[in-house]
């Protein structure tokens, strides 16, 4: 590892992360930024190409490998390098430095150092600390890569890997309101924060046409608590009354249909059984009242399932007796009480088919 770079296989992770920008764009305290995430020499108006901006990142890069190269201790093999370099690159070599994964790589505990890469995964939007989106994909190519061995990749068989709930990392796991999505600022380098679906949905819902900008260079202009809880119980009770105003016009609507459907039948039976209107022919349908059931068990019922207990329980028994004898595992030969055993166990069979078909009959 004396001397390894980032592969070509590097750069593309690192590119696909950090975006082209072909014109310089300012950041947040009056630096700009240009190319793959190159700020040091970047200025305004500053334009450059795509093959100017990857030499830019092979220079900004130089640190970073080098910082990989000195303080990692341990065998790496050129995929651990790669996603090294990108996660180094986007945290910087300061805080790789004072990072747990750096004492797991040296202590050569390649699995918990992967682990702990998908802890940074949150960064500062609008003065909030929140986990981001983006960050958890970037760091989900790197582990990724970070674990892909050289060479053949070695199995995990479904029916001898068999995975399990891991509950130490449970904590890691956040809430769904704490990922926020982002999106670039026009102009700018900055994000801002998408506005929770949530409260979007109840705001078109009350023709609400204010529109709030997350910006991170504005003040904190979120939606308190209490805000969101009147806007979602406004929208429950407008949710409320369409419902209820859809049952009324249901209803009416099937009352129409029923009196309309008297009408007709009454018209039909004042003519017979049978009449012709316009050369259509009625036929008296025999309506069944779905709403009576019988709640009382008739006597077949109670038949049946006495015949399936009893032969439940005859079946468990004589089982049972016959796993003691060493029946099923070849302990000991036939006697006839073995043979009278092995016959209340038919016995019981049957009578559970027979009570099951008759019930299914029924």
């Amino acid at each position: 590892m004396s001397r390894m770079k980032i592969s070509r296989n590097g750069l593309y992770l690192i590119e696909s992360f950090e975006g082209f920008r072909a014109k310089a764009v300012s950041l947040p305290g009056g630096r700009y930024t240009i190319g793959f995430g190159h700020a040091l020499t970047a200025r305004e108006g500053m334009v450059i190409n795509r093959e100017q901006a990857e030499q830019l990142l092979l220079w900004d890069l130089i640190p970073v490998e080098e910082a990989i190269r000195s303080l990692v201790h341990a065998p790496i093999n050129q995929n651990q390098f790669d996603a090294l370099g990108s996660f180094v690159f986007n945290i910087g070599i300061e805080k790789f430095k004072e990072s747990d994964i750096l004492k797991y790589l040296n202590q050569g505990q390649l699995v918990n150092a992967a682990m702990a890469m998908n802890l940074w995964r949150r960064s500062l939007i609008s003065g909030r600390s929140i986990v981001v989106d983006a960050l958890i994909r970037r760091r989900a190519h790197e582990i990724a890569m970070f674990l892909e061995p050289i060479g053949t990749r070695p199995a995990a068989p479904s029916p001898v890997v068999i995975p399990l709930v891991d509950n130490t990392i449970m904590t890691q796991i956040p809430d769904a309101e704490d990922v926020k999505e982002i999106k670039p600022i026009p102009q700018s380098a900055a994000f801002e924060i998408t506005e929770d679906k949530t409260i979007k949905t109840a705001k078109e819902t009350n023709n609400d046409v204010v529109t709030e900008s997350h910006s991170v260079e504005g003040d904190d202009l979120f939606t308190t608590d209490a805000d969101i809880e009147f806007l979602n119980a406004e929208e429950t009770e407008n949710n409320l009354k369409i419902l209820d105003d859809n049952v009324s016009v249901k209803s009416q609507t099937v009352t129409e249909s029923i009196v309309e459907k008297t009408e007709v039948k009454d018209a039909v039976i004042a003519k017979g059984p049978i009449a012709k209107t316009n050369d259509d022919i009625f036929v008296s349908h025999k309506v069944e009242d779905t709403n009576k059931t019988d709640s009382n068990l008739s006597s077949n019922d109670i038949a049946n399932y006495f015949m399936i207990g009893a032969g439940a329980i005859a079946l468990i028994a004589s089982v049972s007796e016959l796993i003691r004898f060493g029946v099923f595992t070849g302990g000991t030969e036939l006697t006839p009480n073995i043979a009278f055993i092995e016959m209340i166990a038919a016995v019981g069979l049957i009578a559970i088919t027979i009570g099951i078909l008759s019930k299914l009959k029924s």
